[in-house]
């Protein structure tokens, strides 16, 4: 699997610090799942932050293309929403929505009940399995 460079992580990272605060409130576990991403993305605090000021959400999510991208996404969001235990309509409804604006679909990842609903176990179980699938990356 090839790097990734640094705009595609740099747009995966805007979406995800986007649906972070979705619901105004940044859970602890939510918190430290994102640090751990960034951390494995090689993103230090003063990147992240021009990151989040510079882009905008729409366009770091209309600039994710590739199949890879999407899947990373996808299995990112999912975990962070997921790792708090709870999932609100609020973040079940915007990740939809992330997965229908990147053309992925509820039935292509095994998180997912046949209803599209997510499986929060699931998601727990395969916590370690999405953050080491990360591909490698040149720090930012």
């Amino acid at each position: 699997m090839k790097d990734m460079t640094k705009n595609e992580v740099a747009n995966i990272i805007h979406v995800l610090a986007y649906l972070a605060k979705i619901n105004n409130v940044v859970d602890p576990a939510e918190k430290k799942t994102f640090k751990i991403v960034c951390e494995r993305f090689g993103i230090k605090i003063p990147d992240l932050k021009k990151i989040i000021r510079v882009s905008e959400f729409k366009k770091s999510l209309n600039a994710i293309h590739s199949k890879k991208e999407k899947n990373i996404l996808v299995n990112l969001i999912i975990l962070m929403v997921s790792v708090d235990g709870n999932v609100c309509d609020n973040e079940e409804k915007t990740i939809i929505k992330i997965m229908d604006s990147v053309g992925e679909s509820a039935k292509d990842y095994f998180f997912f009940d046949k209803n599209g609903g997510l499986d929060l176990q699931m998601v727990a179980d395969n916590e370690l399995k999405i953050l080491s699938n990360l591909p490698p990356t040149h720090p930012i």
